[in-house]
């Protein structure tokens, strides 16, 4: 299954209160990640998420602003999702719903929340220590009423995501909240800076939420954790030179790579398969070998066994 975005529902709250009652996204399926961004124009306390939801971070900004998001792994998903914390606050809160994502545990990485006092939320980057086909989640929230945002390059906003308050414009009487998403291949994943449209500075904070994809057709280690082969954050890279039970544990810049000056070049323009397709064939020839920069810094293990008992 591939990562995808589902739905998201957004809720806006233009009068100061001490809670956001936010409904579920449409056509949600078991073992959907939801995810509840919560962005408060006056910080009265911390958040009490509705049950299930793990929080993923917190972060105040500005004189008074607060970011926070949650999420939950959904199960029979239905009704409206209660959040709540002390005193009142004029807030956005927006629920995203994304398919295909890691069955097992989070799936989710993210940053160092960012914060700044500028037109251009820049979300930080987010590592999940692997490349894969992967979906992020750009979120930035601001102090003032906006009109909406200009989202980082690639990025897609759902019509529904934006949302601002009514009222007044100074600082800390409003709270702005937008979400977009782009799929990729590849690991860490930095979306960018945003526009926020019709002001020219505003305290924001803004964050970057990354989706391990669920494992499909794995074998091995990856079938016995329900992950890519990663152990302790470690990855492993099979190398078909490299006889059979061995194993060099190492930083991969630890190993200077080396390739020999003579590269033999050969092509073939008169055999049978050559002259019937009118194709010329190239083989290219390169020995090339690597050498240990420090010792002291790699681990060789070989001849050994594994005991399954």
């Amino acid at each position: 299954m591939v990562l995808a975005f589902r739905s998201n529902t957004i809720l806006i709250q233009s009068t100061a209160n001490a809670a956001c009652d936010i409904g579920a996204p449409a056509s949600i399926a078991d073992d959907d990640i939801l995810i509840f961004v919560i962005d408060r124009a006056v910080v009265t306390g911390a958040i009490v998420w509705p049950t299930d939801f793990v929080e993923l971070w917190t972060a105040d900004y500005g004189g008074d602003g607060n970011l926070a998001a949650a999420w939950k792994r959904a199960s029979s998903e239905s009704g409206t999702y209660n959040a709540t914390w002390t005193g009142n606050s004029r807030n956005v809160g927006i629920m995203y719903a994304i398919s295909g994502a890691d069955t097992s545990g989070n799936p989710t990485t993210v940053g160092t929340a960012a914060t700044g006092t500028t037109a251009s939320p820049d979300p930080p980057s987010a590592d999940p220590g692997s490349s894969a086909a992967r979906l992020a989640i750009a979120v930035y929230g601001c102090e003032r009423k906006a009109d909406s945002f200009t989202q980082p390059s690639g990025y897609t906003e759902p019509s529904s995501s934006d949302g601002s308050t009514s009222g007044g414009g100074a600082q800390g009487q409003h709270s702005t909240l937008g979400l977009s998403h782009r799929t990729y291949t590849g690991q860490a994943e930095n979306p960018g800076t945003a526009a926020i449209v019709s002001t020219s500075s505003a305290d924001w904070a803004a964050q970057t939420i990354v989706f391990d994809p669920a494992i499909t057709g794995v074998s091995g280690d990856a079938a016995l954790i329900g992950k890519e082969q990663n152990p302790l954050g470690i990855p492993i890279h099979e190398v078909g030179v490299i006889p059979d039970y061995k194993i060099i544990l190492t930083n991969p810049k630890n190993l200077i790579v080396g390739i020999r000056s003579q590269i033999k070049l050969r092509k073939a323009v008169a055999d049978r398969t050559a002259i019937a397709t009118d194709t010329r064939f190239y083989m290219a020839t390169i020995r090339e070998d690597f050498a240990i920069e420090e010792y002291d810094a790699i681990s060789i293990c070989e001849e050994f066994d594994f005991d399954w008992a």
